[in-house]
């Protein structure tokens, strides 16, 4: 008797399952004949046999690998041989799904990377409009999730990647939380005529929001900004000493880890 055990649907055989052969009828009835080990192809056999009812039952072999049966009853006739195959399937129920967000924002449009697994998975793809991927038909496993900065200059995220563990038909969860660089800064002197004024309420309005005060030498300077459109504006410090004909306020377009000077000049009334 001679049998192929197989698993999956390239019919892979699985090596060291026991098979077990059980005599069913005669004087031997119920009588285990002996048990062996699958071999590399997952091949197996008993004999020589009398003509009679047998089963073969399998056991030992990976909780991950699902049969069908595990026992099958085989007709052996006079000078014949039987054959009993055991098909099963590996179960790829798993799944690991990738969220990318930049600061609470889903970000669509990701590449996001998995490696691993038994199967020596290899695969990349992109985040969609809710900033999600799921790597699905994933058997149990270690694997790497990465993902791929889109813009060194405008993002950072860190780690870049994340191992992770998926057990038997489990549904794993990693998330990319990024944040946005803030390298930019805005500066500038506010000054009537050639004489620098202190004390100037400097107000930074728009992509992000902020305050300050010009120092003894009439500066001020707003850093860590993000890219993005600003407002600046002054108030003037006494109206009847200064005049500001350009005007007291300022629309500042920053880009990403960019430096701009914006000054307020002003004349003295008297």
């Amino acid at each position: 008797m001679t049998a192929d055990l197989v698993a999956g649907g390239d019919a892979v055989g699985v090596a060291g399952v026991t098979v077990q052969l059980t005599h069913v009828t005669g004087p031997t009835s119920g009588t285990v004949l002996g048990a062996k080990q699958t071999d590399e192809n997952g091949g197996y056999s008993f004999g020589p046999l009398l003509a009679g009812n047998y089963l073969v039952d399998i056991s030992g072999f990976d909780d991950e690998i699902e049969f069908a049966a595990t026992l099958l009853p085989v007709a052996v006739e006079t000078a014949g041989a039987a054959k009993a195959d055991f098909a099963g399937t590996v179960n790829r129920m798993g799944s690991i799904e990738v969220t990318v967000t930049v600061e609470g924002e889903d970000m669509a449009g990701v590449e996001v990377t998995l490696a691993g697994g038994d199967d020596m998975v290899d695969e990349s793809a992109m985040t969609g409009d809710d900033g999600k991927h799921t790597f699905s038909g994933l058997r149990r496993g270690d694997y790497t999730v990465a993902v791929t900065n889109p813009d060194d200059g405008r993002y950072g995220f860190s780690p870049t990647e994340h191992a992770v563990n998926v057990a038997k038909g489990q549904a794993q969860s990693v998330d990319f939380a990024g944040t946005v660089v803030r390298q930019g800064s805005i500066s500038g002197q506010v000054r009537a005529g050639d004489d620098p004024i202190a004390g100037v309420t400097v107000m930074l309005s728009g992509a992000s929001s902020d305050s300050t005060a010009t120092d003894q030498n009439g500066e001020y300077n707003f850093t860590g900004l993000a890219g993005g459109k600003y407002t600046v504006s002054i108030t003037n410090p006494n109206d009847v000493a200064y005049e500001f004909t350009d005007g007291l306020e300022a629309e500042v377009d920053l880009g990403d880890s960019g430096k701009a000077i914006q000054d307020f000049l002003g004349a003295h009334t008297r």
